[in-house]
């Protein structure tokens, strides 16, 4: 879905808005409840978020909108939301979750965007909709194909990287 660098900053945006309110409500209010009764919740957090979102999207940027598809939606269900609420929101305090919010939010984010960016610009020959001279679109990258091959290359580059720094780490992964 995310095919563009517009598509990627907005459901950037929106994922870490998403993961702020979702850890800050869990935080305060619902880490006192039972965990069955949690985990419907942060659907129902998720979605006064991704609702209002999508919305706005639709109504400043209806492409974006058809871009983004289902994906949008099922933000609101996103396991990453789901998983931090529930080893961090619960065990900790409002300052740390707020932390580990942004964090998360900012570490998804830049996948995202790395995505957006080069999907678009490998796919498309463009970089926020303006056309790169020299660049040879290879439309296949604007289909699922080729999100799985950036991300492939991204663990790759990720890999190599911890390989260098933290080796036992890197074989751990």
């Amino acid at each position: 879905a995310i095919t563009s660098l517009k598509a990627a900053l907005i459901m950037s945006v929106i994922t870490l808005v998403t993961l702020i309110i979702a850890q800050l409500i869990t935080s305060l209010v619902l880490k006192h409840l039972q965990q069955w009764m949690r985990l419907g919740l942060y659907t129902l957090v998720g979605m006064l978020v991704v609702i209002p979102s999508m919305i706005l999207v639709d109504k400043f940027s209806p492409e974006t909108m058809l871009a983004l598809g289902i994906y949008l939606p099922l933000l609101a269900v996103n396991p990453l939301i789901v998983r931090n609420c529930e080893r961090e929101a619960v065990e900790t305090n409002i300052g740390r979750s707020l932390m580990t919010s942004i964090c998360a939010g900012l570490g998804y984010s830049a996948v995202l965007i790395i995505v957006g960016f080069a999907r678009e610009l490998i796919g498309a020959g463009t970089v926020w909709g303006h056309k790169i001279p020299f660049i040879m679109p290879a439309e296949s990258f604007l289909m699922p194909m080729g999100g799985f091959i950036v991300i492939a290359y991204l663990a790759s580059i990720l890999r190599i990287f911890l390989r260098k720094v933290d080796p036992e780490l890197a074989d751990e992964l």
